[in-house]
């Protein structure tokens, strides 16, 4: 049963005791106090089951209208969301329509650059084989004309025209200011004319392009001890015997130069690196340097290896053959 029935019937059972009540008033005084208070308990249930029910109903009606405001909150949201998804996705579209249009287009300017590149490579290619003719004629014309000077020089040279020979040798060097052969004609033919110090000069510019040219390294040497700077020489010239200790020319020159210096022991050294290289040399070296010594006995052995040997000119052998008998005479017994 309901809340509001039981409420009818317990109305109903009050009534029945009322009248019942009024019946039996002068009964007794405790029951009709009795009776008035459980008609006052009575009412403020009822008042208060009224104030609950109402309060409940509200409570309900308000959580109905918020309801209703909820779903037609929830319903515009959801409009709104849909809305900017919509344009969301037209942005996105659009986006990609931009994006592919820029693609495009930036693959025509790529291949517009490309096609540039091609022609402008071309074109600087065209051009580099046509300085690379012109070029070619140029110093091939350039070539026949130092030939032709060379030519020239070579013939006044044979001809002990040497003056006029280092003129014509100059002339081509203006041309060709790179070419060793040149380079190193020149510092020949001043060194045969005295001009020591243009020969040095030009033989430094010989060793500028190739550093372990040999004939110019003995040039300079040669050439400093011609100007009295025989220590210069001997400097130069030892540097280049600590890179090239087997070089015959070399070898000779130091030692003909420490001879003229005197320093006889420096100069046996060295002209008995050269007899032990099997050169003629080496063994005449030591013969005169032994004889300086005041050593006949070694002197007169290295003199008579060199007569011995069938390879000498006739010329040097009448020499030879001099100086034996001149250290016989002297040394008997020998």
């Amino acid at each position: 049963m309901s809340l509001l029935g039981k409420i009818l019937v317990r109305k109903k059972e009050e009534l029945e005791e009322n009248s019942i009540g009024r019946e039996n008033l002068g009964i007794h005084p405790l029951v009709s106090i009795k009776r008035r208070y459980k008609e006052a308990k009575d009412y403020i249930l009822i008042v208060s089951a009224t104030i609950f029910l109402g309060t409940v109903m509200g409570v309900l009606a308000k959580f109905v209208i918020n309801d209703k405001n909820f779903e037609e909150k929830k319903e515009v949201y959801i409009t709104k969301i849909s809305q900017k998804n919509e344009n969301f996705m037209k942005n996105i579209d659009n986006l990609e329509k931009k994006q592919k249009l820029e693609n495009i287009n930036k693959g025509k300017d790529e291949e517009k650059l490309v096609n540039q590149k091609k022609i402008l490579s071309k074109t600087e290619q065209n051009k580099a084989i046509e300085t690379k003719i012109v070029n070619k004629d140029v110093l091939d014309e350039k070539k026949v004309l130092v030939k032709k000077i060379l030519d020239k020089a070579r013939i006044k040279e044979l001809s002990g025209d040497l003056e006029e020979a280092l003129i014509m040798y100059k002339k081509a060097w203006v041309l060709d200011r790179n070419n060793l052969d040149i380079l190193f004609k020149l510092a020949v033919l001043n060194f045969k004319l005295g001009n020591f110090k243009n020969s040095i000069k030009y033989a430094q510019e010989v060793l500028k392009i190739k550093k372990d040219f040999m004939p110019a390294i003995l040039l300079l040497g040669k050439a400093y001890d011609k100007l009295g700077d025989t220590s210069k020489a001997l400097t130069i010239l030892e540097e280049a015997y600590f890179y090239y200790p087997e070089n015959k020319d070399l070898v000779e020159l130091l030692a003909r130069l420490y001879e003229k210096q005197g320093d006889y022991l420096v100069a046996k050294d060295y002209y008995e690196v050269l007899a032990n290289m099997g050169y003629i040399e080496g063994d005449l070296g030591l013969a005169k340097i032994y004889e300086k010594l005041g050593d006949r006995k070694k002197a007169y052995k290295y003199y008579k290896k060199v007569y011995e040997n069938p390879n000498i000119t006739e010329e040097l052998r009448a020499k030879i053959e001099q100086k034996l008998i001149s250290l016989e005479d002297n040394d008997e017994g020998i």
